[in-house]
């Protein structure tokens, strides 16, 4: 379970298996051998075998993968249409959720089409979720109800390293659109010896500035680097879940 919304030789990386998930069908038909050389290839890569046969793995991937790839393609297809003037208020959420509106449509016509039967129940369900919000937009109690089991949902993906999902405290820090200004936060984070759980950056449209997001699991040491980055010259403000 892994991979990049760009293909060819020119975007692999040595450590994209590093970590991930990697499944291995063990159906009727598989042979011990071939499961173990599956196995030994996918330690070498550094991923992280697991076991299903074929039926399961199908039903998982309609959800976890094949749907949201859908989606997502069906969202970005609407900025077709859109005013010009509101792709400049695109932010980071839209981004994040598109992203692999970018990926090959030759990949996964084939990977849709035989997998249309596991993937017409989850769109079903989506369908009947997307009516029930239809009717009832106009009731705030309603929206924050959808908004909550989202939550529910959300809180359900496995954290780092495969553990169980856990609550970060953000620091957000506004840097100049310049080389060296990530090092410099890393370097600086390094010296206050506090470890950073996760990264995203966002860019300001029109301007030249971003918003570095730096994931840190202790409270107390997230408010510690705040402090310190804020010594350091930085502009910080800090958040949490």
């Amino acid at each position: 379970m892994a991979g990049r919304e760009i293909s060819g030789p020119q975007s692999a990386r040595g450590d994209l298996f590093a970590g991930r998930t990697w499944i291995v069908t063990t159906g009727e038909s598989a042979e011990k051998h071939s499961i173990d050389v599956a196995a030994e290839l996918i330690s070498i890569c550094g991923g992280v075998p697991i076991y299903m046969d074929p039926e399961n793995h199908d039903r998982a991937m309609a959800l976890v993968s094949h749907t949201p790839q859908m989606l997502a393609s069906l969202l970005a297809a609407q900025l077709i249409e859109a005013d010009p003037q509101w792709l400049a208020l695109i932010g980071q959420g839209f981004r994040d959720f598109t992203r692999i509106a970018d990926s090959d449509p030759l990949l996964w016509k084939d990977i849709i089409s035989e997998n249309a039967t596991n993937i017409l129940p989850v769109l079903s369900n989506f369908r009947k979720s997307l009516e029930k919000i239809e009717s009832e937009l106009n009731n705030s109690s309603a929206a924050q109800s959808f908004i909550e089991l989202g939550n529910r949902g959300r809180k359900l993906i496995p954290g780092k390293h495969g553990n169980v999902a856990r609550s970060y405290i953000y620091l957000h820090i506004v840097i100049d659109d310049k080389a060296g200004q990530l090092a410099a936060i890393f370097n600086d984070c390094a010296s206050a010896s506090v470890n950073i759980e996760d990264v995203s950056i966002e860019h300001t449209p029109g301007q030249n500035t971003g918003l570095v997001t730096l994931s840190i699991l202790d409270e107390e040491k997230a408010q510690f680097l705040e402090l310190f980055l804020t010594q350091q010259g930085w502009k910080v403000h800090l958040t949490s879940n």
